[in-house]
């Protein structure tokens, strides 16, 4: 019999290709190159393809002698009823054995093949020709072929899948450029944390370091909570001397962060998925573009921070305050995290301006105003609201961890001997709600700072619920 199928074509029309122009168009070419390569005798070629879990057929190629044409169906392969014009495909998807049938109208054959690589299934090869071609289509030389074309077109499917993560991974890092300057740093730090954890499947991506603000973390996937672990690793403290960890399941790659500390986590701590050679190459050329990303944000926050601290205590100003707060309402409305704000009063104040001056009273806001710069650490951020008047406001904290930061700011107040002693009321809001604004959280915050100082002062309640001290 006459020797057929050349398929060195089609097969390196799939090992040539680069994942940059989509998959659709090399199905095309491949189905009209495996149409040219089994000659005129074959009526009728069908190509069908499955989405990436081998459940679904989601459409496929016709070829004949009149040309290439698209097929636009969708075929559930868990679902037994058989669909019509495509039983055939579905059978021989769904129990990956070939079949065949013969019209006795025709007299033609047709016959469905699988497309299997390893333990996915790829699509489906669908035949109507001659019986003579139908034999030879039989022999153990030709039925090697769909083993070929399945393997040919994984292949294909992971250049395309690597060419898009390569693409979206960058465009995630430089997601700035997209920003407008009323977006803040953290903003995009955790966006680009999250764009990076959801392309790439990791537990979380953490970017961590010294900013002009202090030690921050950027964090995306598991995030911390009063009821988890903490998995950083050790070195990655405040001050520590850092070293670069790839290894295992977590890899640590310093950000070049402008003489400050900085880096950037990839963590699968807790599904223990080991990170492999082509993940650190992978990995690294995402730190070189984080570094960029992160010395972008830093002239951000510089740039902001110029016309938006309080002269006075050095606390982020009220105009700030209140964009931070709508900003993280708005940003937390479409996950379950939770916007803490901490209403905080100093009691009697007026008496201290009335019998020690206003100078000695200011130098009193300067050292409140460190107090809770200090107690607050890098749980949020410090606003002067007003006169003696202050918020504190921390994204992601839940109502436990509000609860004794508040606690904290009433019982631990450390005070210069030469200043006449300020005692705090503290009220605790938490947001967000259903289309919540920042003067709606910061007036739940402020009554039930009131219901604290009606009780005496010096304590903190929460709102909505009273009796806390």
């Amino acid at each position: 019999m006459e020797q057929r199928g050349d398929f060195r074509q089609w097969v390196d029309l799939c090992y040539r290709y680069d994942g940059s122009y989509p998959l659709s168009l090399l199905h095309v070419n491949v189905s009209s190159q495996l149409y040219a390569s089994l000659g005129p005798e074959c009526g009728r070629l069908g190509l069908f393809f499955t989405q990436a879990n081998g459940s679904i057929l989601h459409g496929g190629i016709w070829v004949d002698d009149r040309g290439t044409s698209l097929v636009d169906v969708h075929i559930d392969l868990t679902n037994t009823r058989p669909i019509e014009g495509y039983a055939g495909v579905q059978d021989a998807c769904r129990s990956r054995l070939s079949q065949v049938h013969e019209s006795s109208e025709t007299g033609l054959v047709a016959m469905d093949i699988p497309l299997v690589c390893g333990d996915r299934l790829m699509g489906c090869l669908n035949w109507e020709t001659t019986k003579a071609l139908a034999r030879w289509l039989e022999t153990l030389e030709a039925a090697e072929m769909p083993l070929l074309l399945a393997g040919a077109l994984r292949y294909a499917e992971a250049a395309r899948d690597t060419f898009l993560e390569r693409r979206y991974l960058m465009s995630s890092v430089n997601i700035h450029r997209h920003y407008q300057k009323d977006f803040s740093a953290d903003h995009i730090l955790e966006a680009v944390c999250y764009h990076i954890q959801t392309t790439l499947g990791l537990d979380r991506c953490l970017i961590l370091g010294e900013t002009a603000g202090g030690w921050r973390r950027f964090c995306a996937g598991l995030t911390y909570s009063d009821d988890m672990p903490r998995v950083d690793p050790e070195p990655w403290s405040p001050h520590a001397d850092f070293e670069e960890k790839i290894e295992g399941t977590v890899i640590i790659l310093a950000l070049s962060a402008r003489g400050r500390h900085a880096a950037v986590v990839f963590d699968n701590s807790i599904s223990q998925i080991p990170f492999g050679e082509r993940d650190i190459q992978q990995l690294t050329m995402v730190r070189d573009a984080l570094s960029v990303l992160w010395a972008f944000t830093e002239d951000l926050e510089s740039e902001r921070t110029r016309g938006s601290l309080d002269p006075l205590t050095g606390c982020w100003n009220r105009d700030y305050g209140f964009s931070f707060i709508d900003e993280w309402l708005t940003n937390l409305r479409l996950g379950r995290d939770t916007l803490a704000l901490l209403f905080i009063d100093a009691d009697h104040f007026k008496r201290i301006n009335d019998q020690h001056g206003h100078l000695v009273g200011d130098r009193t806001l300067e050292a409140l105003a460190r107090h809770l710069i200090e107690t607050t650490a890098n749980q949020g951020v410090v606003i002067r609201y007003g006169g003696d008047e202050f918020l504190i406001a921390c994204p992601r904290m839940t109502q436990a961890s509000a609860d004794r930061l508040a606690k904290s700011l009433v019982e631990t107040l450390d005070w210069p001997h030469d200043l006449p002693k300020a005692t705090v009321s503290v009220g605790v809001a938490l947001g967000p709600h259903q289309e919540q604004r920042a003067e709606d959280l910061i007036e739940q915050a402020d009554r039930a700072m009131y219901q604290a100082k009606r009780r005496g002062g010096n304590r903190w309640d929460q709102a909505e619920r009273a009796g806390n001290e």
